[in-house]
């Protein structure tokens, strides 16, 4: 297993090339974000993707989080350009905030749910470099289901470490709590209260009311 330490000051690009590289070729590894440690691949790469659920416990009708370099990139995978998404994105991302937005037509993302996309700009320089390289990468946190998401390396199971291409550990993560969830497909409606309260969120975008 390829295993690097980044340090909160800086890291070194042949480390985001190896890492890149490792998903490019099917790999699945886990990286440290702005919130938790998740457990990454493709998010185009059926192969990697069951593989990740696999590894994860993680049923396959369950849809999972997609990181992406910004907001243009989201653009172009969903529709992405419109309120309250603008108002979110603008304030919020790249940060702990995934937005489940409508998939544009054409758009093949494997073993997700048809129609909808959740999508986030991590707030975590290494992690943004390797989706630059790597393209989009599904990153669910780095646990199996039903247990907490890990926020430093030692929360992080043998159970799956002895399973994953790649470990990039980042120290703790700044956040420590998981991202917030926000459907703008139909309205807004906050499926997971996370890092951003639900009240900011509604600030923020103008106007509706947050759910469960």
């Amino acid at each position: 297993m390829f295993t690097v330490r980044i340090e909160p000051g800086g890291h070194e690009q042949h480390d985001v090339k190896s890492v890149a590289a490792i998903l490019e070729r099917g790999g699945v590894g886990i990286l440290p974000t702005d919130t938790v440690y998740g457990i990454v691949a493709s998010a185009l790469d059926r192969k990697a993707v069951s593989r990740l659920l696999e590894i994860k416990g993680r049923a396959p009708d369950k849809p999972l989080p997609i990181h992406v370099s910004s907001a243009g990139e989201a653009d172009t995978l969903a529709f992405a350009d419109g309120p309250p998404q603008d108002a979110l994105m603008d304030a919020f991302w790249p940060g702990p905030l995934t937005l489940v937005m409508e998939r544009r037509p054409g758009v093949d993302i494997p073993l997700q749910p048809a129609g909808t996309l959740g999508l986030r700009v991590p707030d975590h320089r290494f992690c943004l470099e390797v989706l630059r390289r790597a393209g989009c990468l599904v990153v669910p946190s780095a646990n199996r289901t039903g247990k907490p998401p890990p926020v430093e390396p030692a929360g992080i199971s043998v159970e799956i470490m002895d399973r994953v291409d790649f470990f990039v550990d980042g120290g703790r993560c700044p956040g420590g709590v998981p991202s917030t969830v926000v459907d703008v497909t139909d309205g807004l409606r906050v499926l997971r209260e996370g890092a951003i309260p639900a009240d900011e969120i509604t600030r923020v975008a103008g106007g509706g009311a947050p759910g469960d």
